[in-house]
């Protein structure tokens, strides 16, 4: 009890000092509590530390902001305590993947990390976090989200989903894995045994043209994941656990095949030990149980550079799903899929 008090205490005081200094230290003491008290008790509730919580609730309050008024980046910036406007861009295209002023001009939603709460039940004080309504949510699913952008950020980005090493949510994508494999394998027909395969080669685009939105946030006509990797930008905690989510599906169950795809920036591959690093990656993937890995090693700026230049690009090959092609020879939603895909960078 005394526990969730502190934390009720300390979000509140969070929420009071986005825009004066603070920092996990001070707030431990603010709370009465150790910092390493604290600390723990951030990382047991929120799986996350009381410096990320701070900066995520900053850059979520900043990023509305920014769609609200005429202020700029830089009085932005500064009111929510940076100490220059890089540093806060930098922040900020951690958080949201892009820069604050390509966020202001394409009016993303705003709502990414709500705040955590506090709520009493009987005797009892318990921890909420930004709970979904499930009438609410199948009125979202049929609006295609829109008019629910506080609750599509939170499901996309707040909670857990495959290729982020939870085995709570992996066991789904092995259970449905197992089902499509048993259904397609004891199947006969003029030709011989059916064999089950899960290679989608850029098919994945055109099925997207055709899918409504699911509860994962996924838009309407947005491409589906490419193979049996996570959908474009839903892996957030780097290519190894990306793998550990991918190894609980079972491929020896699917003998036409797998497709796996990773897509790395090339400074994190820079040097004898990038290299290295990433042959430990393979080698460990197929002990793992994995089949088949594709790797692109190439930047999302290069490849939206050919598509403002593609004269000057004529020569950029890109792996695709089970071939190599001409960056610029792509259909143009093929070419927006490749960079939507997750770039890693360690």
């Amino acid at each position: 009890m005394r526990d969730l008090r502190t934390i009720a205490a300390a979000l509140e005081i969070v929420e009071a000092r986005l825009r004066e200094p603070l920092g996990a230290a001070e707030l431990a003491r603010r709370c009465y509590r150790s910092h390493s008290g604290l600390r723990k008790r951030f990382a047991d509730e929120f799986q996350c530390t009381v410096s990320e919580y701070i900066a995520k609730r900053r850059l979520t309050v900043a990023s509305r902001e920014l769609l609200a008024g005429d202020r700029s980046v830089t009085e932005i910036a500064l009111d929510f305590q940076y100490g220059s406007p890089e540093a806060f861009s930098r922040a900020f295209k951690r958080f949201w993947g892009i820069p604050p002023s390509e966020f202001r001009k394409t009016r993303r939603n705003a709502g990414l990390f709500p705040k955590f709460s506090i709520y009493a039940e009987g005797e009892g004080t318990y921890m909420n976090r930004k709970p979904v309504d499930i009438g609410e949510l199948y009125d979202a699913l049929v609006a295609n989200w829109e008019g629910y952008d506080e609750m599509r950020s939170y499901i996309i980005n707040e909670c857990k989903h495959y290729g982020n090493g939870y085995p709570e949510c992996d066991q789904f994508a092995a259970f449905a894995a197992k089902c499509f494999a048993d259904s397609v394998n004891r199947l006969t027909g003029p030709r011989g045994r059916y064999s089950a395969g899960l290679y989608p080669v850029t098919i994945n685009v055109v099925f997207g043209y055709v899918t409504k939105a699911p509860p994962a946030g996924r838009l309407a006509g947005e491409p589906l994941a490419d193979g049996i990797a996570p959908v474009q930008g839903y892996d957030k905690h780097g290519p190894t656990m990306v793998i550990s989510s991918v190894a609980a599906i079972n491929q020896l169950e699917f003998p036409n095949g797998t497709l796996m795809n990773l897509k790395f920036h090339p400074n994190a591959l820079n040097g004898e030990d990038g290299v290295k690093k990433l042959t430990q990656l393979i080698q460990t993937y197929f002990k793992m149980g994995g089949m088949e890995l594709q790797i692109n090693v190439v930047g999302a700026e290069t490849m939206k550079g050919a598509q403002a230049a593609p004269e000057e690009h004529k020569n950029l090959v890109v792996r695709v799903a089970g071939f190599s092609s001409y960056f610029v020879e792509l259909h143009l939603d093929a070419q927006n899929d490749l960079i939507r895909r997750t770039e890693l960078t360690t």
